[in-house]
């Protein structure tokens, strides 16, 4: 009888042991996800801080804090996060982003789109495009992805016609056809909006345009179509972060009817949801 109150004595032990193994797991893991809430994203000031700033209750309610870190230069952005020196950044376009990435030799990935800027033309002494004289100096953005867009822009408004048609991808370089002898200068993105007025015009990214005071709607003589567009603004982080629980969550907000509204209210159309 003795040795079989030792022996239940022992099995109890064990099976108590195990518990608060299993108690100490769940414990530990509650503990990690609650510690592993804080993104720290690189935004542009305009519109992509804007949208985070105005979903701060949203990221609170689903116990997640979300910290932004503005930069101006786009070729930060991507270095920035492969150097561990922040967790995400939201800026850029699905080309743009493949285009750096494989050029850096960065291994990066996309969580998925949230928002289109509509590249814009824009002049300060022109109500129509089509008013544009002989040799008139037109700047667009000089990164390779934007530039090939904004000249897609001006071929289909009829300035230009590019040697590969419709190809995405394409420079200065390509102009097969220019009627207006057009001097096409591509700038750096942050500086256009700010020298546009300098020269007959220039095409201007929204995000840069919406920071200098501008009102795409209404001030860009034309706006690039949102329809088929490629260019989404996507929220990008290291490969093999990307199931991580925090930012499904992340993405789960910012694909959200809340921030559906809150860009089509603020923005008016010179900011679109992703479809």
């Amino acid at each position: 009888m003795k040795r079989l109150q030792q022996l239940f004595a022992i099995v109890l032990t064990i099976v108590l042991l195990a518990s608060c193994g299993k108690n100490d797991t769940a414990e530990k893991k509650e503990t990690t996800l609650k510690e592993d809430n804080k993104i720290l994203i690189g935004v542009t000031a305009t519109p992509h801080e804007e949208i985070i700033k105005a979903l701060e209750e949203e990221f609170k309610a689903k116990g997640l804090e979300v910290e932004t870190k503005v930069f101006s230069d786009y070729p930060l952005f991507n270095t920035a996060l492969a150097d561990g020196e922040i967790d995400a950044n939201y800026f850029q376009h699905e080309p743009y982003f493949e285009d750096f990435c494989e050029e850096h030799d960065l291994d990066l990935v996309s969580l998925g789109a949230v928002h289109l800027e509509p590249l814009g033309f824009y002049a300060k002494d022109l109500t129509s495009i089509d008013e544009l004289s002989e040799g008139a100096e037109i700047i667009i953005p000089n990164d390779d992805t934007n530039c090939g867009r904004a000249l897609l822009l001006l071929q289909e408004n009829g300035l230009i016609t590019l040697e590969n048609g419709d190809e995405l991808g394409q420079t200065e370089k390509d102009v097969k056809d220019n009627p207006k002898n057009l001097k096409i200068t591509p700038v750096d993105a942050a500086t256009a909006a700010k020298t546009y007025q300098d020269v007959d015009g220039g095409v201007i990214n929204s995000n840069y345009a919406i920071l200098e005071g501008l009102n795409p709607v209404e001030d860009a003589l034309v706006l690039e179509s949102t329809e088929n567009n490629p260019y989404a603004n996507i929220v990008a982080v290291r490969r093999g972060e990307e199931n991580s629980e925090k930012y499904k969550v992340l993405m789960e907000v910012l694909q959200s009817d809340a921030c559906k509204t809150f860009i089509e209210n603020e923005y008016g159309g010179s900011v679109v949801p992703a479809k």
